[in-house]
């Protein structure tokens, strides 16, 4: 484990906001605690979803897209046993991340310059798998919150509101 500090500072892309002291960060697990849908900026939506733990890692999702996208954009933020985002992350468009880019080829089955077509698709996400592939194998231990946001021009696609606990990997306890 590693103690760190982190001080306001409008660098880092605008990761932090206020002053998070002495934060423990190492390698992780991740305990998924409760999971609720929120709306999304736009008035229409164009996907109905359903969103179910699994388990202490795994969401099973069911979409049924109603109407073609493409140009999907997203937001995701991060707070950690606060209401002050620590993380902000905006995408302009999802197609174009390099993380996220696979995920939607793959799992929505976009071959056609990432535009998502309208159907039913059911799939299963490995939080824990997820955020170790998109923030590498050590990150802040803490009761998070993150809520995810992803929208085209035209409508609302998901958002998502997920809690989760990350605590430090079961072999490094007693570090």
């Amino acid at each position: 484990m590693t103690a760190i500090k982190v001080k306001k500072s409008r660098h880092l892309h605008e990761t932090t906001s206020g002053y998070v002291e002495t934060l423990l960060q190492g390698e992780f697990d991740i305990k998924i605690t409760k999971y609720e849908d929120c709306n999304g900026p736009k008035r229409k939506t164009c996907v109905n979803s359903i969103v179910k733990i699994v388990n202490d890692v795994t969401l099973a999702l069911d979409y049924n897209i109603t109407q073609n996208m493409k140009a999907v954009k997203g937001k995701i933020t991060g707070w950690i046993n606060t209401n002050n985002p620590l993380l902000r992350i905006s995408i302009k468009d999802l197609c174009e991340h390099i993380f996220l880019r696979t995920v939607i080829m793959t799992v929505l089955n976009s071959q056609d310059h990432c535009a998502i077509n309208k159907g039913r698709y059911q799939f299963s996400v490995d939080i824990q798998k997820v955020s170790r592939s998109f923030y590498g194998s050590k990150f802040m231990y803490g009761n998070w919150t993150f809520q995810w946001n992803f929208y085209s021009d035209v409508c609302n696609m998901h958002c998502g509101l997920l809690c989760l606990s990350m605590t430090p990997t079961k072999s490094n306890v007693n570090v």
